[in-house]
């Protein structure tokens, strides 16, 4: 008898999930392209203030060069701002998903 009732349960609960779930995916794709073009953003908006242009010949050009990592400044700044955007969006998602658990870190 529990399990004929524990089916229409599971169901409903499915049902339930679905658009919080399709929620949370349309959050991660709106932050993974907002995520692109914020990394596109900032990567320019460094190259246009010419700061990598700056540190050309500094310690910390030096430090990039020596540590064998052939990117710029620019590329540098905009990858981190990418991970940025795209970690709060995977917060916002864990939240609609109610794992609050994550979200509580």
């Amino acid at each position: 008898m529990s399990e004929l009732s524990t089916l229409p349960h599971l169901i409903s609960r499915f049902i339930d999930f679905i658009p919080q779930f399709l929620l949370a995916l349309a959050g991660l794709f709106l932050g993974l392209v907002l995520a692109k073009i914020s990394k596109r953003a900032a990567s320019r908006l460094v190259s246009a203030s010419l700061a990598s242009k700056v540190l050309d010949n500094t310690p910390i050009d030096l430090f990039l060069e020596n540590a064998d990592l052939k990117h710029k400044l620019d590329e540098i700044v905009g990858n981190f701002v990418y991970w940025l955007v795209l970690m709060l969006a995977l917060y916002v998602s864990a939240g609609v998903l109610g794992l609050y658990s994550l979200v509580n870190l």
